[in-house]
């Protein structure tokens, strides 16, 4: 033949590169938006759990703080008016806790928006019926988000 060896020349040229298909590039495109679809969905999930989690812990501290004003003060303003087990409402007025019959509406500032306190104080008879321990059931309760959500802290309060 003329003196060239065919199978070296094969092996000299660059092996054809191969490319993707429209087909094949469509399909990785759609896979790469389902997962920052999904990535997306789990961020906004995530933020909102995370402003909820941070309102309840405002609330928290809200009926905590009242608890902590309800224990420093002494029993006998706390104390209803009559001891027939039914709930009378606490509230804060120039500085002091009131005991009322009715609900004094109370708000506290949740994330900048106001949210209802309440503070009820119940008569509790623990030795069931004589006078020698007897205690007051003061419970707070602050919603942080519908009116479902809730947070309630409860003490009893001793003479």
């Amino acid at each position: 033949m003329n003196g060239i060896n065919h199978a070296s020349h094969r092996s000299a040229v660059p092996a054809r590169r191969r490319r993707f298909s429209l087909v094949e590039i469509l399909f990785a495109c759609l896979i790469l938006m389902i997962m920052a679809v999904g990535g997306a969905s789990f961020i906004c999930h995530a933020i909102s759990q995370l402003s909820i989690q941070q309102s309840r812990r405002l609330a928290l501290e809200a009926a905590n703080s009242r608890l902590e004003e309800v224990r420093s003060s002494a029993y006998a303003n706390l104390k209803p008016p009559a001891l027939n087990y039914q709930s009378y409402y606490l509230s804060q007025s120039a500085g002091n806790l009131t005991v009322s019959n009715g609900d004094p509406a109370e708000t506290v500032l949740i994330n900048g928006t106001p949210k209802p306190m309440t503070t009820t104080v119940t008569y509790a008879d623990l030795d069931g019926g004589l006078s020698s321990y007897d205690a007051l059931r003061v419970t707070v309760a602050v919603q942080y988000r519908g009116d479902h959500d809730t947070v309630c802290l409860e003490t009893l309060c001793a003479p």
